[in-house]
């Protein structure tokens, strides 16, 4: 099988397959943001020390999550 006849692997690629207008993408990113800037919250309010670092490497899942969320978008519509 090609790339091109692989099969969408999940709900995600096959709602951003067909979002040429990015709205599936923007409220995806939007949702993405609204949990990052809670996580950020919540470290400025101020966390003990094994609290902050788990934390802190949530937001930056977050903030990769983000970038493969555009990569996906970008990826499946060139399909």
């Amino acid at each position: 099988m090609t790339s091109d006849q692989r099969p969408l692997m999940v709900a995600l690629e096959e709602r951003l397959a067909t979002d040429k207008d990015q709205t599936e993408l923007r409220r995806l990113l939007a949702e993405l943001d609204g949990y990052a800037a809670q996580a950020k919250k919540t470290i400025d309010g101020g966390l003990p020390p094994h609290e902050f670092r788990f934390v802190s490497k949530y937001c930056a899942a977050l903030a990769q999550a983000r970038d493969a969320a555009n990569l996906a978008w970008e990826l499946t519509v060139r399909r």
